[in-house]
């Protein structure tokens, strides 16, 4: 006769599990355990509208993050062609658009959902990191300069460029793979500043 311990061990545990994430939903994010119980969520969006000369663009946005009293569940934008970054400046949340060049009428957008929460605290932002200057020779170079241009498309100056090179190296995986097999990926990024004319220093 079949042992059916297995099946009854494997049915506890995704019990287990189940409650557990049940559990943490309700403690991190509130979510009502009964029938009934509600929760108020506000609907923010905005729209940027302003008139590109052929030049490069930084659009900077103040956004609300988790604070006192709300607690943010999510938030998105549309800006095809852009790249786009959640930052802290000045101790203020921004999201921030970047361009190499963009003429005409351009139009960004950006939504948040906020949800009511009396027990919000605000929530940490992780600050840029700094990088050190470095030169690199084929057979890697090529595969340094795809990543590179592609970032300078979305990017305005070095602060946007350092952010859109990290973004790039995740979806170039083929290329990112070969270059980070050679060095680390810190001194990956300060290289292909470094072939910008960014000045860099890994921290």
């Amino acid at each position: 006769m079949v042992s059916r311990k297995p099946f009854y061990l494997l049915v506890a545990l995704l019990f287990i599990v189940g409650m557990g994430m049940t559990i943490y939903h309700h403690i991190a994010l509130d979510v009502p355990l009964t029938p009934g119980e509600k929760r108020q969520i506000w609907s923010i969006e905005a729209k940027l509208e302003f008139d590109a000369t052929g030049e490069p663009v930084i659009a900077s946005l103040a956004i609300p993050g988790t604070q006192p009293g709300y607690t943010l569940m999510n938030e998105n934008a549309a800006s095809p062609g852009y790249g786009l970054s959640f930052v802290e400046k000045n101790g203020d949340a921004r999201a921030e658009w970047s361009i190499r060049s963009a003429t005409g009428r351009q139009e960004l957008y950006y939504r948040v959902d906020m949800m009511a929460d009396a027990h919000a605290k605000p929530a940490a932002l992780a600050q840029p990191p700094a990088i050190e200057k470095q030169i690199e020779s084929e057979p890697y170079a090529t595969a340094m300069k795809q990543i590179l241009e592609r970032a300078q498309e979305r990017s305005a100056d070095g602060y946007t460029l350092t952010r859109e090179i990290i973004k790039e190296i995740e979806k170039q995986e083929q290329n990112a793979q070969l270059l980070k097999s050679h060095k680390s990926r810190a001194n990956l990024i300060a290289e292909l500043l470094s072939n910008a004319d960014v000045p860099t220093r890994v921290v």
